[in-house]
């Protein structure tokens, strides 16, 4: 096996939304490299990634890791747990669904010093 180094200022690891908004940040500064790390391949020419309507036929494919879930007694029986491994991440594969957090969750995150990021400024970003 040989031995290719390179060296990098930063490594993101995950090409999924958030790595690529981090990495595409990062590479701003001219003078800086970055090396994004992704599990998966690009899903350039992927037409059964970037075909919205084609969704469902990712779900359990070679492109999902399928995380297993734990039956609770009193909550959500067993649900898929769909997490894709392609550069674009989950954004490349769930329609572009999106879970609003609850207000104790975005209050918490105010508290911890994400100044307007409480409840009540975040609300008007789902109206």
């Amino acid at each position: 096996m040989s031995q290719n180094t390179q060296i990098y200022d930063y490594v993101v690891i995950g090409g999924g939304t958030a790595g690529s908004v981090i990495a595409s940040r990062l590479t701003e500064n001219p003078d800086v490299t970055v090396a994004v790390i992704e599990g998966g391949p690009s899903d350039v020419g992927r037409e059964d990634v970037l075909t919205l309507r084609r969704w469902m036929g990712l779900l359990g494919g070679e492109l999902d890791y399928d995380y297993p879930t734990t039956e609770q007694p009193r909550g959500n029986s067993h649900i898929r747990h769909s997490r894709a491994r392609v550069l674009g991440g989950c954004s490349s594969h769930n329609t572009l669904i999106a879970f609003k957090p609850l207000p104790s969750d975005w209050d918490e995150w105010e508290e911890a010093g994400a100044k307007g990021w409480g409840a009540v400024p975040m609300e008007a970003y789902y109206a």
